[in-house]
C-alpha cells in the first residue's frame, strides 16, 4: 500500500479534495467491476472535527455520479453509551449523508448502512453481533474498499487509544490479531468514555485509507508512515513512480493512503507518547 499526501489550505478546499478522494475511489471500482463498494467511516471528536466530517459527507452526496445501489456504508468505530442520539457516530451519518442522499432522490437500501446496534448490552455482546455483520459484509463484497480514519496526537487510529491498549498488554494483542475483530475500547480524553472499534486487521484489509490529520499530529504521522514502510501494518507491494498533483509541489507515491491537512500547520507539535508503533 502506497503513501499519498495531499494539503489543504481551507476548509473550502479540505471538503472538496476529500470528497473528489472518495469519489474517485467509488467510481474506479464501479466502473471497472459489477460488484458494490464499501466504504469504511470513522467518526471524530470535537465539535469542529464532526462538522468538518458532516461537511464532507453532505458535500459526498450531491456527487451524481456515484451509484449508491452499489455502495455499502460501515461504521470504523461508535460511540456507546451516549447521552443523546446526536452524539453517536451512526446518528452523524445518517444524517449528514442518508438523508440528503433521501432528498435529492438517490436511492441507498437502508440495508447498505452497516451499523453496531448500541441498544445491546453489554457492550461486548454489541461488539460480537456487529462482528458477525462485520465479517459477513466484507466477505460478501471483499471489502473494505476504503477507510477513513483520524489520526491524534498520542497515535489513536479509529477509537483504538494507546492509553486503553497499554493498559493491559493482551489488549495490543486483540487490536493486531490478524482475524477481523470489534474492539471496546475507552478513553479519558474525548467525549462518551466507551467506544466500539473495528481492529487494526480490519483498516489492513482496506484497498485505500484516508487519513485525516490535523494540526499537532506531523510527529503522529512520521511515526505512522515509518511503520508502514517497514511493513508492520502492510504488505509489500510494487512501487510506482512518484507524481505530483498540485503546483503547489506536493509529492505523491501511488494510491493507497491519502492523508489531508485540514489547515497548514503552524507550529511544531509535542512528540506523542511511547507507543507500540516505536
Amino acid at each position: 500500500m502506497g503513501l499519498e499526501r495531499i494539503l489543504a489550505t481551507s476548509e473550502a478546499d479540505f471538503i472538496v479534495k476529500s470528497v473528489d478522494y472518495i469519489e474517485e475511489c467509488i467510481m474506479r471500482l464501479q466502473h471497472n467491476s459489477l460488484g458494490s463498494f464499501v466504504l469504511g467511516l470513522s467518526g471524530t471528536n470535537g465539535s469542529v472535527r464532526r462538522t468538518r466530517l458532516s461537511d464532507v459527507l453532505k458535500c459526498l452526496a450531491h456527487r451524481r455520479s456515484i451509484d449508491w445501489q452499489r455502495v455499502f456504508v460501515f461504521l470504523v468505530d461508535e460511540r456507546y453509551g451516549f447521552e443523546h442520539e446526536e452524539d453517536s457516530n451512526a446518528f452523524l451519518v445518517r444524517d449528514s449523508l442518508v438523508k440528503p442522499l433521501s432528498k435529492i432522490g438517490a436511492e441507498f437500501p437502508e440495508g447498505h448502512l452497516v451499523l453496531p446496534d448500541t441498544t445491546i448490552t453489554p457492550m461486548e455482546a454489541c461488539a460480537t453481533a456487529y462482528k458477525e455483520r462485520l465479517v459477513a459484509l466484507l466477505e460478501r463484497e471483499h471489502g473494505p474498499h476504503l477507510i477513513t480514519l483520524g489520526l491524534g496526537e498520542e497515535l489513536h487510529i479509529a477509537s483504538v487509544f494507546p492509553e486503553w491498549y497499554q493498559a493491559a498488554p493482551e489488549r495490543w494483542a486483540e487490536a493486531t490479531r490478524k482475524t477481523v475483530g470489534v474492539l471496546c475500547t475507552e478513553t479519558s480524553n474525548f467525549e462518551v468514555k466507551n467506544r466500539l472499534s473495528v481492529n487494526l486487521r480490519v483498516i489492513r484489509k482496506a484497498t485505500n485509507i484516508m487519513l485525516f490529520l490535523g494540526d499537532g499530529t506531523e510527529e503522529a504521522w512520521t511515526r505512522v508512515k515509518k511503520a508502514f514502510d517497514e511493513e508492520r501494518f502492510c504488505e509489500r507491494r510494487p512501487k510506482r513512480a512518484r507524481r505530483t498533483i498540485e503546483p503547489t509541489g506536493v509529492m505523491l507515491s501511488t494510491d493507497g493512503v491519502m492523508m489531508v491537512h485540514a489547515k497548514p500547520k503552524t507550529k511544531m507539535a509535542e512528540p506523542p507518547p511511547v507507543s507500540p508503533l516505536d
